[in-house]
């Protein structure tokens, strides 16, 4: 059984998730759980402080998960990136469209008004343009990969796509868009190998 703590965090990543933060309010939320006020001030000083923790312990392992599989792959370099965004395209459901990626809401959302909390999506930004750099880099060195794009360029512009590309499918309330620009990624890649 989840705990209070855990409980609070969840329904108001979910609540994030369908409203974005903005329109996020917890004393609600916590009313709908059965849980006090009391137990909310508990845990958290504040909607802000909330937020703080729900990025730290929920947003950026989430949205790291994925790419730090690049850290211990098993096969070539432009193959690791390729799997990656086929696994995520594979397990992205309509729900997920429909919601939206909570990283990429409280971007939009909070980017000016919060600056430390920019900083931390930042960071975690910059993790995974590491890793693909990193894996980018190494095919390079390896001779895997044809050298006419700088590493961190590619990088750049794989996490473009991608997250773009769930962007434009939320638009269009379709998985379609992102699959398609998914593939066209995968495939684009594909022309970078040195065979």
């Amino acid at each position: 059984m989840k705990n209070t703590r855990s409980l609070i965090l969840q329904a108001n990543f979910d609540a994030i998730q369908k409203h974005g933060f903005h329109l996020l309010r917890p004393d609600k939320v916590v009313e709908k759980l059965g849980i006090s006020k009391g137990a909310f001030y508990h845990y958290f000083n504040g909607k802000e402080n909330l937020l703080e923790v729900i990025i730290d312990e929920m947003v950026i392992p989430n949205h790291l998960k994925t790419w730090i599989k690049l850290e211990r792959k098993d096969n070539d370099a432009l193959s690791a990136i390729q799997q990656i965004l086929q696994l995520q395209t594979d397990q992205l459901s309509s729900t997920d469209i429909r919601n939206g990626c909570v990283a990429d809401k409280l971007i939009h959302e909070i980017c000016q008004e919060y600056p430390g909390l920019r900083q931390k999506l930042r960071k975690c930004s910059d993790q995974i343009i590491a890793l693909l750099e990193n894996t980018i880099q190494e095919g390079l060195n390896q001779g895997e990969i044809k050298p006419l794009l700088d590493a961190n360029h590619l990088a750049y512009l794989i996490l473009t796509v991608y997250q773009g590309s769930k962007t434009i499918s939320k638009v269009e309330d379709s998985i379609l868009a992102h699959k398609k620009s998914i593939k066209a990624c995968i495939l684009i890649l594909e022309t970078l190998r040195n065979k």
